[in-house]
């Protein structure tokens, strides 16, 4: 187990390798942007940016597994957004789970790890953690499918299930509202200056269990943001204070969506979610289960469920760098 060095690229390129299905699911991926493919990758890798940590597991000179991790939107917070495991001729023509006959757990530790993919999955899990902790990663994010065999090795990884998404998509294209590009009135477009009180609304209105893991602080909030993207966000102000925040994302023909309002405004979710439908087109959003009022709204305008995800989050515990000692008080 190691890290991706530039031989292992250019290994990786005459290989043709990863193949096979990526077994994250970064949001990206799952409202309409193409899947991660290989090129942008050993592009990253060999720029050898700080912002992505690559580790490879290599059977001889057959590669057996890849995961790679992506800071999102600063140091403290990383994702796994590619995570791949070798795929026989079999798995890659029926869409099998490459590792579904392999025993789960390290057990008989005379076994060649590389032999047994689910040891080589819960090894790049793990190899993640230990280089993101030197980086200053304090916190490492992990969607997976509910059904993902990879999510009782995530957990033996160290990472847990904090909460569930659904994803919901139009029945068909929407047909755009006239003027549909105009935002409701008292709604302006967010700026740098309001990401304060964009904290505040995320203290307000999101439990407690989900606030600890993804951050605490103003800082962790801010580093666990999702990359914004080709993304506009919209707020509502209420006596100087954000009440309520819509975003959307544009990813080729499919629009995303994605919504908070402070729980003593409880009219502004069937506000913001009518707004974004008659912006029109092929909508899919990521709901969060602590959004229940969301996903029924739109369930009633003919969305359908598409899939379930849990988002698995690890705390990384980061090195001393200089060990040394301090006075006590008694």
């Amino acid at each position: 187990m190691q890290t991706l060095r530039t031989r292992d690229v250019f290994r990786c390129i005459l290989l043709n390798v990863p193949k096979g299905p990526n077994l994250a699911c970064p949001s990206q991926c799952l409202t309409g942007d193409k899947p991660a493919s290989n090129p942008v990758l050993w592009k990253e890798t060999l720029a050898q940016r700080r912002e992505r940590v690559t580790v490879a597991s290599w059977d001889g000179p057959r590669l057996a597994g890849l995961a790679s991790a992506r800071i999102r939107s600063g140091h403290r917070a990383w994702e796994i957004d590619r995570l791949f495991l070798a795929c026989d001729s079999e798995d890659l023509s029926t869409n099998g789970d490459p590792f579904s006959s392999a025993p789960i757990g390290r057990g008989d530790e005379s076994q060649h790890i590389n032999s047994n993919p689910n040891l080589v999955a819960l090894e790049l899990m793990e190899q993640i953690a230990r280089e993101t902790g030197p980086l200053k990663a304090e916190r490492i994010f992990l969607r997976l499918p509910t059904k993902s065999r990879v999510f009782t090795l995530a957990r033996q990884a160290g990472f847990f299930p904090y909460y569930e998404e659904t994803l919901l998509e139009s029945a068909g294209a929407l047909e755009p509202q006239q003027h549909p590009a105009t935002p409701p009135e008292n709604w302006q477009e967010s700026s740098p200056e309001d990401n304060f009180s964009l904290f505040q609304l995320y203290c307000a209105a999101t439990p407690q269990p989900v606030r600890t893991a993804v951050g605490m602080t103003f800082d962790q909030w801010r580093d666990a943001q999702e990359p914004l993207g080709h993304r506009q966000t919209w707020i509502s102000k209420c006596d100087g204070r954000v009440v309520a925040r819509l975003g959307l994302s544009w990813r080729g023909p499919m629009m995303g969506g994605e919504v908070m309002a402070d729980p003593g405004s409880p009219e502004m979710w069937a506000a913001m979610v009518e707004w974004a439908l008659n912006q029109g087109g092929t909508q899919r959003w990521l709901v969060p289960e602590y959004q229940e009022m969301v996903g029924s709204l739109l369930l009633r305008r003919q969305f359908r469920m598409v899939s379930s995800y849990s988002v698995m989050i690890k705390t990384v515990a980061a090195p001393v760098a200089r060990p040394g000692m301090v006075t006590v008080e008694a």
